[in-house]
């Protein structure tokens, strides 16, 4: 259903909508998710609130979630998988599981690098074109450390999975010997030996390493608009910040003063998320279409 500004609501209807939490990465109030997010979820009853990193939201939301169905949580992607990213998105609310989305790019700051969608900016002081290629300039220079570092998240996270359960039958183990005995004989430690062997062999790493580069940058020797995956999988935290702090960008105070770097970024992803709701990227307004439905149900 669609929700708008309500004028002078009735204090049923705001009794009956309170309690709508959404909440996103970020150390306190004053970091860029929730701050920004706010902005896009303005015309609802929610609040959005930080949550500290994705490790801690995803706890939290499992613990959670049988008891709070107006908790709602936003993690970035980071390594997550497609399966994964998609199915928190087609199950939400998923009565069986935690009240969890996980963004299908890397990081939140990931859809303000888009060029078509940066360029809406009032702040922008130099072309659309200009503006695209210093984007590309600049993510040309993290290709490599950017897929590196995939390299090893993946390798971390498989190593994460938990590959032994333990005991459970307190009568089979009689004394110390029986129980060196069961462990010996176990076969799981054998087999992740060779799993672990097998996956930090450098060839496999290497190759793995082509593999990501290749889909970051679609094949190309450069980086090219339309072309890879390198929107979506570099390193939007570290990149979207030098854009916005370029000579691209300007943000004044009131008193006609540049305001920090900080404050300028915040500044611009504010502005452009403050546009008309059918101007979002895709994702933003899904995000707002599922927790405005969620809002609009009690």
């Amino acid at each position: 259903m669609p929700v708008g500004i309500v004028r002078n609501p009735e204090p049923e209807d705001v009794r009956q909508s309170a309690g709508h939490t959404l909440f996103v990465e970020g150390k306190d109030r004053n970091a860029l998710d929730p701050d920004v997010l706010r902005t896009l979820l303005a015309d609802m009853s929610v609040r959005v609130e930080p949550m500290g990193g994705s490790l801690s939201i995803r706890s939290v939301a499992e613990a959670l979630h049988p008891y709070h169905e107006k908790y709602y949580f936003l993690i970035d992607r980071d390594h997550h998988n497609s399966a994964t990213v998609e199915s928190s998105w087609r199950n939400f609310p998923d009565p069986t599981a935690s009240n969890l989305l996980i963004w299908r790019k890397r990081h939140l700051e990931s859809y303000f690098l888009a060029p078509e969608y940066l360029a809406r900016s009032s702040y922008l002081t130099c072309s659309a074109a200009e503006l695209a290629n210093r984007i590309i300039r600049i993510a040309q220079e993290r290709v490599f450390i950017d897929a590196a570092n995939i390299v090893i998240i993946e390798a971390r996270e498989a190593l994460k999975v938990t590959w032994i359960e333990c005991f459970t039958d307190p009568h089979s183990f009689v004394t110390r010997e029986v129980a060196k005995d069961m462990l010996r004989k176990a076969p799981q430690f054998e087999a992740k030996k060779r799993s672990v062997s097998q996956l930090l062999r450098l060839d496999r790493l290497l190759a793995r390493l082509d593999e990501v580069i290749d889909e970051i940058s679609g094949g190309m020797p450069q980086l090219q608009i339309g072309n890879g995956t390198w929107l979506e999988r570099l390193d939007a935290k570290k990149l979207l910040p030098i854009i916005i702090n370029s000579n691209c960008f300007r943000v004044q105070d009131t008193a006609c003063r540049a305001v920090n770097q900080k404050d300028k970024l915040r500044q611009v992803a504010k502005e452009l998320l403050s546009q008309p709701l059918a101007e979002q990227p895709g994702d933003f307004q899904q995000l707002h279409s599922v927790i405005s439905g969620q809002v609009g149900r009690s």
